[in-house]
């Protein structure tokens, strides 16, 4: 019987760090029970372009932004809107929660 050594553990953890990006579980978490997996965003992004763009939108310093879209969703009974940028460099997007400013949602848990 073989038994694993400390590199084929570290590659195998490493290996399944990328499980949820294959079935597409990955879920930007905006706070407060606003949560989009990343299928749902992608619908919105296929919405962003150049019309959607605005003077006071947040800059991108790494890159171009090439389109916006913003929208509106109810989430427990509050509307709340949110952008999302479609920018030239991976992940290709940034989505953001527009209150007094922009907040920008980080990746959360999986699911929703």
């Amino acid at each position: 019987m073989k038994f694993l050594n400390t590199a084929s553990i570290a590659a195998l953890a490493g290996l399944s760090l990328l499980v949820p990006a294959v079935y597409g579980v990955i879920v930007l978490d905006c706070g407060e029970g606003a949560k989009f997996p990343e299928t749902e965003i992608n619908e919105y992004l296929k919405l962003a372009g150049p019309r959607g763009m605005r003077a006071d939108d947040p800059p991108y310093l790494h890159g171009n932004i090439i389109g916006a879209y913003r929208m509106t969703v109810e989430i427990r009974g509050n509307p709340r809107t949110f952008l999302i940028q479609r920018i030239d460099e991976i992940p290709y997007y940034r989505f953001f929660e527009i209150t007094s400013g922009h907040k920008e949602c980080p990746i959360g848990a999986h699911g929703r």
